[in-house]
């Protein structure tokens, strides 16, 4: 999207906090374009999530203007290679360092300490406020926070005298179980008895905010933002990382089609599954289309006869295929008898290309869910050849033909030479694990068993796009 960056100029430039109004303005011009001015099928929420987390990353302005902002105070983490603007709020902000204000709580901060600062960076200030409970892994108060921190919270703790033996951020003073002992902490800094009665004033102060007891139920490590704040380096792709952290959800949620896919398999899918299915889909494969084409059966897109005959009486809740059925979206996908016979051959041409047994498991087959133990190239290639199927099945909607094994192949070897060209003409580089490289181990076996000298696997085919 070429106009993005132009929005995040905008958004980083103005010195005003922009009102939501707008946000549901631009927000609703744009997906107006993607969805062709027609009511979308799937909730905003989900497509802007990331592609790991279960969404398609359509860009979400609020957020993304949110992150450019977390970003500008992420700058000010680091140590060297600061813009100069982020020198120069340092010099205004002398004798307080603002990469230690930023982790104090804000009924810490000293009154007026930031009136000297730009308009912008008081912006951007409020806003990492506002979020800062998603940057920390551990609520109000993150591990990442230095100890000079302390200073402005509790009375007559010196923070010099630990920073002298190297200690300079809490998460030294941490561990799994929470804060370490003192004598655990006097063993590894080799500290002497008089660093006790500062030690009791952070972990007495630890306590009455919670800290313990939310470390021990999360347990988390440190967050990508409060690694930077911790190393003090500054990586490019700040605003990712921003829009990251934001984004991030401690448990992931539950959506509709999540319980609509744990009702038709029968069985509960842990969250952990479901993130691991999004995980698959990253870099999965070069092809838009088949990526399209899985994540719209997951997020249940396609309107079946069962669910078009509820909102239009007139419509038949048969099956189109069989027409002796009720076509629900299992039935449609799966269970109907004259297309039981298709997936049993796609299952067998998978189990032979990837020489790795495949369960005839719909959960496997349309979602990626749990499985053989597979590589990643076994994953992807496995992926090319189920979302393939389900992309032949697509293109046959509200007909009552079944796509051959033929026609698959085909494809298969389509996608395999448009992957080559990509390689050959446009300088890709091909993934560590190549997927393809199973596809042609398939299609030597196969001349061999033929007799001939090379592979030719192509039939003349018309190639349809998805209706819609």
């Amino acid at each position: 999207m070429t106009i993005l960056p132009k929005i995040l100029y905008a958004f980083r430039a103005l010195p005003i906090f922009i009102p939501r109004a707008y946000f549901s303005s631009l927000q609703g011009a744009v997906n107006a374009f993607l969805w062709n001015y027609r009511r979308p099928r799937i909730k905003f929420p989900v497509l802007s999530r990331r592609i790991e987390a279960g969404g398609l990353g359509v860009p979400d302005f609020a957020k993304y203007s949110r992150a450019v902002h977390v970003a500008a105070m992420t700058v000010c983490l680091g140590y060297a290679s600061r813009p100069q603007w982020a020198v120069m709020e340092a010099i205004a902000l002398t004798p307080h360092d603002l990469r230690v204000l930023l982790w104090v709580p804000p009924p810490y901060r000293p009154r007026g300490v930031f009136a000297s600062l730009f308009t912008t960076t008081i912006l951007s200030l409020r806003i990492w406020d506002s979020m800062f409970l998603r940057i920390s892994g551990t609520g109000p108060l993150s591990r990442a926070a230095p100890l000079k921190m302390f200073q402005y919270i509790l009375p007559h703790f010196s923070a010099q005298c630990w920073v002298a033996k190297g200690v300079f951020n809490l998460c030294q003073l941490t561990d799994k179980s929470g804060v370490l002992e003192f004598a655990s902490v006097q063993s590894k800094f080799h500290l002497n008895d008089s660093y006790f009665l500062s030690y009791c004033q952070l972990r007495s102060y630890l306590r009455t905010q919670g800290f313990t007891a939310f470390y021990s139920i999360h347990t988390p490590a440190l967050t990508l933002i409060e690694s930077l704040g911790v190393s003090q380096l500054l990586p490019k792709g700040l605003i990712s990382i921003g829009l990251n952290a934001i984004m991030t959800d401690r448990e992931l949620p539950l959506w509709r089609y999540h319980t609509a896919w744990e009702k038709d398999l029968e069985r509960s899918i842990e969250p952990e599954l479901w993130a691991a299915v999004f995980r698959r889909d990253v870099g999965v494969s070069r092809n838009a289309t088949l990526l399209e084409t899985s994540r719209k059966v997951l997020y249940r897109w396609y309107w079946t006869p069962d669910k078009m005959s509820k909102f239009a009486p007139s419509s038949s809740s048969e099956c189109w295929r069989c027409g002796s059925q009720t076509g629900t979206y299992m039935h449609i996908w799966w269970q109907c008898p004259l297309l039981i016979p298709f997936w049993n051959m796609v299952v067998e041409f998978a189990t032979v290309v990837v020489s790795t047994p495949i369960p005839m498991d719909p959960g496997f087959v349309l979602l990626g869910l749990g499985g053989p133990k597979l590589t990643r190239q076994q994953t992807r290639m496995t992926f090319h050849i189920m979302s393939t199927a389900l992309l032949l099945i697509a293109q046959r909607w509200k007909s009552d033909t079944v796509p051959s094994l033929g026609l698959l192949k085909t494809y298969m070897t389509r996608d395999r030479t448009y992957d080559s060209m990509a390689i050959e003409f446009l300088s890709v580089t091909p993934p560590k694990q190549d997927p393809w490289e199973l596809w042609d181990i398939y299609l030597v076996k196969q001349c061999v068993q033929r007799g001939e000298s090379r592979p030719n696997d192509r039939e003349e085919v018309n190639v349809s796009e998805v209706p819609e």
